[in-house]
């Protein structure tokens, strides 16, 4: 007996315990009170709170690039005594780029972050914290990643004012990420030339801008230019004819030696049918 006493009164002195009661009589002139102590219960005992001792990051931060999201970053949090740290908070950031974000471990000590971007290149300095005074520090190097433009769908050669027919984009970062949302701007080689359409175009989450009411009045060959900010890139060559003129010309320079044999075969050959050939404005 003496035994069971001993053990029920070392439980009793980890608890804090109150009682919550109200008077049991009732008094028209005194309000019904209610008086609440919490009971706290300390499993681990004074001086032996739960510490962090070890973090993993589970996920791959060692190839970072600017603008890319990141889908998550996986931690996992163990303690002192080398079980997994459940249910604690633990706090994320990356100095000068992402404030802090607290979360909870879940029952095997794991937490992730979601959908982080970043905006600047170089080195920086990224912080995990966690109870008691826990803290860990390491470098993460986020790197450039340049937009590159190619084209999906090149133009073909069409008669002058009808419509081009479309003209398909794709932006993908260097790192091979499909660039979502991004202006892409398109333009022709030649200045002072007249055409109509739309000019600016955003991506698809397919990194993906197509371009399908382009309409060209003067005829003669061009190449269409995209931008995205200081990258550009042409486009093949294609011709722009008069209307009702058929010309099959090879994709060549104007004014190249490949482009006058082109030009004579296709005049031997429709002038053969009776047809009116017309370059650059001219009639042959």
């Amino acid at each position: 007996m003496n035994k069971i006493l001993k053990i029920l009164g070392k439980i009793v002195s980890k608890l804090t315990l109150s009682l919550t009661y109200a008077p049991k009589g009732k008094d028209s002139h005194t309000k019904n009170k209610e008086q609440v102590v919490n009971v706290y219960v300390n499993n681990y005992g004074n001086g032996n709170i739960k510490k962090i001792e070890k973090i993993d990051i589970l996920s791959d931060i060692d190839n970072v690039y600017v603008n890319e999201l990141i889908k998550e970053i996986v931690i996992k949090v163990e303690l002192a005594d080398g079980t997994v740290a459940s249910f604690v908070e633990i706090e994320f950031s990356v100095e000068n780029l992402y404030g802090p974000v607290t979360k909870v471990t879940d029952k095997n000590g794991m937490v992730s972050f979601q959908n982080i971007c970043f905006k600047e290149t170089g080195n920086h300095r990224f912080c995990i914290k966690g109870i008691g005074g826990f803290v860990y520090k390491d470098l993460i190097v986020i790197k450039d990643n340049p937009v590159e433009l190619k084209f999906i769908n090149q133009p073909q050669d069409v008669a002058s004012k009808e419509v081009l027919n479309e003209v398909i984009v794709q932006a993908v970062y260097q790192s091979g990420t499909k660039a979502e949302n991004l202006q892409i701007q398109i333009d022709i080689n030649k200045e002072g030339v007249r055409w109509a359409g739309t000019r600016v175009k955003s991506t698809d989450k397919e990194g993906i801008a197509c371009f399908d009411n382009l309409a060209f009045t003067k005829t003669g060959n061009y190449k269409l230019k995209v931008m995205y900010e200081t990258f550009f890139l042409y486009s093949d060559p294609f011709h722009v004819f008069a209307p009702g003129v058929c010309m099959d010309f090879e994709k060549c320079e104007a004014g190249s030696k490949e482009e006058v044999e082109a030009f004579l075969t296709a005049l031997l050959e429709k002038q053969s049918d009776g047809d009116v050939i017309k370059y650059n404005g001219e009639e042959y």
